[in-house]
């Protein structure tokens, strides 16, 4: 398991650039979580405080810390972790960006692949009154993907063989 981190400054044009120079070391980005506060807090050798508010995790354990994206109003922090969150296929390309932000992810956080494998998607009821647009949006992805999964799980089914008695047509 691998830690990637930016490097800290919250800049959101950097830790777009840093998470796509690392994205080939990265598997499927399965959990996203993000926040207006900071997730991790790091001190430097210098005595910096270093603040994290997206968190990106992938089927093989890695992180990725990054520093510039977050969630909860409608500046470029949010856009930016709006836009990572599409390109990993845990929102889908056809999402827009509603309200100017995204709100809390306490329930996409755990990203639409960990929610058809593992976890039974949450109630729209779960969710508060800000974050429910979206909320919806993203359950409603889940359901029609779920679906999808569903029908490429099921056996087909069983064909008839319908007898007709000699000397009759069939209607």
């Amino acid at each position: 398991m691998s830690v990637f981190k930016d490097d800290g400054h919250g800049a959101t044009g950097l830790s777009l650039q840093f998470f796509h120079g690392i994205r080939d070391k990265l598997g499927e980005i399965v959990e996203a979580e993000a926040s207006q506060e900071p997730l991790r807090t790091e001190t430097t050798e210098e005595g910096y405080s270093r603040e994290y508010n997206l968190i990106l995790r992938d089927d093989g354990g890695n992180e990725v810390w990054l520093s510039g994206c977050n969630c909860g109003y409608g500046g470029t922090g949010p856009h930016g972790t709006f836009e990572i969150l599409k390109e990993v296929g845990l929102l889908s390309q056809d999402c827009a960006f509603e309200d100017s932000s995204i709100p809390c992810l306490k329930y996409c956080v755990w990203g639409i692949s960990r929610l058809e494998a593992e976890i039974p998607p949450p109630k729209l009821k779960d969710f508060c009154e800000h974050c429910r647009p979206l909320a919806k949006q993203i359950l409603d992805e889940i359901h029609t993907r779920m679906l999808q999964l569903k029908e490429l799980t099921e056996p087909l089914p069983k064909s008839r063989t319908v007898t007709i008695p000699a000397g009759e047509l069939p209607r």
